[in-house]
């Protein structure tokens, strides 16, 4: 889960429930434009404790907005009710609803309200794992509230295009993001930023393995949220306790806050909340060996995923499935559901779709950029005239000399850099070549795969089809991961430890195993053959620590001559272990750097030591 925000939460009108008792006695005598401004104070009093009675004013407000004929009001209107919705997670309706609010906004020339609905659109396609999609609208809404010098509207946007990234596992800029959230609020005194930025920074360390650092973010988290008014964010808040509680291998720790979130969810209303704490609850007592209570909490997660067509809900309950099914020994149909867990995972986060984020951001970037351009040279412009209205003939003299002598030694300088970068260049053009021609390829040949088995009725067909699909979804992963080791200017111990995170972020969103990685001579380089294929043993071995270990935490350590991946799961026999199991890979990458290969196993845990020359 994640603290994400609608802009319309936090800036409207706060009422205490003291005064949204005061507010329900006068009503009744009220008319006109004060009357209806009375129903927006009350159904947001309700949007974060009982949504049922916040959709019930904001429906009043609405009806006597359209009878008043106030379009103005109208708007605001639909304002109140797309957030009313958005707490029971009733997307379908925040959509509806939104784009009434988009073409009034528009015809009214209303841009704050305009970059509302823009933001509530982002939210419900966050929701529903659509990432690329969200961001291009928070962007959209980004640039309205920066124009409008709406400042803590920009902190708000900020703070979700922020968890987007943190979704596509881009924690850098994720992290980049949050701080300039904490700037924000530092600059508006605002709790409830503090409060979401903190929570998110603690998701960022807990999802790299910082439990500590993680929970000290969460406790901050706590100190800001009102634990009557805000059920809902607290629920949250709860939900990730419980996750970091588990990650770091304290499941009962998990559970005890996994179920005081439910209980908050329930109170709130709050659909798919409840949804993630049904999975986080099954996995829960699947650690603890549960599993009849397991298979009931994942069963009623499914049925929220389904409903509320959240890709990244149903992408966990299918996680949970597969593992319920390894549990029982019914590895057939562990492997069926996580084929399709793999699926919806790659419909969330694929190649095309990180790529597109980032050109959003660089879009942004470089309009924001050309603005502040057009502003300095127009300063400069201003500067001239004043510089030569009084007279300052022999600075302009020393400005020409000292710029000479600046070009003289740039394009000396131009010179030697020109010299370092054919190398680099020649490198770049070979990664972009092969990830626009041949990555492009591959992504329109899985798309008409998956059209075509869409629309073929034969099951042999279709699971031919399928079996050349997944083929090829591999082909563009191994592409992706040879990009990487070409197109980097330095490998190093490090990099390599990051890219392995990165990848585990990555493979489980919800951490079923706590990873610890360890590096000593972090910045001593390696070849890319080595990188790249210390990667992809790392890689082979976590993936089957997720399918078949039942493992509690991995141990990673990292040096320039060895690398040991330990897990504590259940382990296996080496004599009868199938050869798909990946054991052959991994030797073979290991022959190709000329290293060493060992691997022990024992019922508790599996431990892969390779050695090798940098």
């Amino acid at each position: 889960m994640k603290f994400l925000i609608s802009v319309i939460f936090c800036f409207l009108l706060s009422v205490s429930f003291s005064q949204t008792d005061s507010l329900l006695r006068i009503l009744p005598q009220l008319k006109g434009e004060k009357r209806i401004n009375t129903l927006f104070d009350i159904s947001v009093a309700y949007s974060m404790s009982n949504p049922a009675n916040s959709i019930k004013f904001a429906n009043q407000a609405l009806s006597e907005s359209k009878k008043l004929g106030d379009q103005a009001l109208v708007l605001q209107s639909y304002n109140i009710l797309s957030v009313a919705h958005m707490s029971t997670s009733n997307f379908d309706s925040v959509i509806n609803i939104s784009q009434k609010a988009i073409q009034l906004a528009t015809k009214l020339k209303n841009n704050v309200a305009l970059g509302k609905a823009y933001n509530k659109i982002a939210m419900v396609n966050m929701e529903r794992g659509r990432h690329k999609e969200s961001i291009d609208y928070n962007f959209k809404a980004l640039k309205i509230f920066e124009a409008e010098n709406i400042v803590p509207y920009q902190g708000l946007i900020l703070l979700n295009i922020g968890v987007s990234y943190e979704k596509l596992g881009l924690f850098d800029d994720a992290l980049a993001n949050y701080k300039k959230v904490l700037a924000i609020a530092e600059k508006t005194n605002s709790n409830e930023m503090f409060a979401n930025a903190n929570g998110n920074i603690g998701i960022i360390f807990m999802k790299k393995g910082k439990h500590s650092e993680a929970d000290a973010y969460f406790q901050k988290t706590l100190k800001y949220i009102d634990p009557i008014r805000e059920k809902k964010k607290l629920s949250i808040l709860y939900q990730n306790l419980g996750v970091n509680a588990r990650s770091s291998g304290n499941s009962s720790k998990g559970l005890e806050y996994y179920k005081k979130s439910l209980i908050l969810s329930r109170e709130t209303g709050d659909v798919l909340g409840s949804g993630f704490n049904y999975n986080n609850l099954a996995n829960c007592y699947m650690d603890i060996g549960d599993k009849s209570i397991s298979k009931l909490y994942i069963d009623s997660g499914f049925t929220i995923g389904k409903k509320t067509a959240s890709l990244t809900l149903l992408k966990n309950s299918y996680r949970a499935f597969s593992r319920l099914e390894t549990l029982k020994g019914n590895y057939t149909l562990a492997d069926s559901y996580f084929e399709q867990y793999e699926q919806y995972r790659d419909s969330i986060l694929t190649i095309d779709k990180v790529k597109a984020v980032s050109e959003i951001q660089t879009k942004y970037n470089l309009q924001a950029k050309e603005k502040q351009i057009l502003q300095e040279k127009a300063v400069s412009e201003e500067n001239k005239k004043r510089f030569y209205a009084t007279g300052g003939l022999a600075l302009s003299l020393a400005l020409i000399l000292f710029l000479v002598w600046q070009r003289q030694k740039l394009r000396l300088r131009k010179k030697e850099v020109e010299t370092l970068n054919r190398l680099t260049n020649e490198r770049n053009r070979i990664a972009r070549d092969l990830h626009d021609n041949l990555g492009a390829e591959l992504t329109i040949v899985s798309s008409k795969l998956d059209t075509k088995i869409y629309k073929t009725e034969k099951e042999t067909e279709k699971v031919e089809l399928e079996q050349i699909a997944e083929l090829t979804r591999n082909a563009n992963v191994v592409l992706r991961e040879t990009v990487w080791s070409i197109k980097a200017e330095k490998l190093t111990v490090l990099s390599l430890t990051e890219k392995i995170k990165e990848f585990y972020a990555r493979l489980e969103n919800e951490n079923s195993f706590a990873l610890n990685v360890t590096i000593e001579e972090e910045q001593k380089e390696l070849t890319p053959l080595l990188a790249l294929n210390l990667f992809r043993i790392s890689q082979e071995a976590l993936t089957n620590v997720l399918k078949y270990a039942n493992a509690s935490k991995v141990e990673i350590q990292i040096s320039s001559r060895s690398l040991t991946i330990q897990d504590d799961g259940q382990g296996f026999n080496l004599h009868t272990i199938k050869k798909g199991y990946g054991l052959t890979n991994m030797e073979s990458r290991a022959k190709e750097f000329n290293g060493t290969f060992h691997i022990s196993s024992s019922n508790k845990g599996t431990k892969i030591s390779v050695t090798f020359e940098s």
